[in-house]
């Protein structure tokens, strides 16, 4: 058990296989390594960045119901990243939002069809 003064570290490892640096909670693991708090750590992620300005522009330029999508596809990133979830589940992902994406952009495209050949009649 790896100590910083009067404090546990956390006893997991990083991708580089350096020891974690965190403080440890009571199961030994810091807060991003601790199987326990799986789901608080995907809340955080997904609330942290809903306030921001870069979420703020995402939202005036994509249309309302792909932003769920955009979202999703960002918490899938960063578990792929942190190897909390495989490629090949990180595929089977993408590539059903991509064909949700291309049923909603044609969806939407039909309707400005639509709406163009009603106002020329």
């Amino acid at each position: 058990m790896k100590m910083r003064g009067s404090k546990q570290l956390c006893g997991a490892t990083n991708r580089d296989g350096s020891a974690c640096q965190g403080m440890a909670l009571a199961d030994g693991f810091c807060f991003s390594h601790s199987p326990a708090l799986r789901e608080k750590r995907m809340a955080a992620r997904s609330k942290g960045g809903q306030h921001s300005a870069k979420s703020a522009r995402l939202q005036k330029m994509m249309p309302p119901r792909l932003v769920p999508v955009f979202l999703l596809l960002e918490t899938v990133l960063k578990e792929l990243y942190d190897r909390q979830i495989d490629a090949k589940t990180a595929q089977a992902i993408a590539s059903v939002s991509r064909s949700l994406v291309f049923v909603f952009t044609a969806g939407e495209l039909e309707e400005r069809v639509r709406a163009l050949e009603k106002g020329r009649k």
